[in-house]
């Protein structure tokens, strides 16, 4: 397992699209909570590599809105 951090200040960056398409990160004690706008979509634990993580999880959520979306036509926010 990766080396836990206690570091509460510590902040994830997203880039400036993601931010846009509603997505944030909270940090609550030793997790982190990732959030498109007011769904939690995951829970991590924060680690030296949470940067990594959170990036991973927003762009898989991403990438499934984006399969939905071809297959079935449906868009977030429509």
């Amino acid at each position: 397992m990766g080396e836990q951090v206690t570091n509460t200040e510590r902040s994830v960056k997203l880039t400036a699209e993601q931010e846009k398409e509603g997505y944030h990160v909270e940090f609550s004690g030793e997790y982190v909570l990732v959030w498109e706008e007011n769904i939690q979509i995951a829970l991590l634990i924060n680690s030296a590599d949470i940067d990594a993580k959170v990036q991973d999880v927003v762009e898989r959520r991403r990438k499934e809105l984006t399969e939905i979306e071809e297959k079935t036509g449906w868009k977030r926010g429509t």
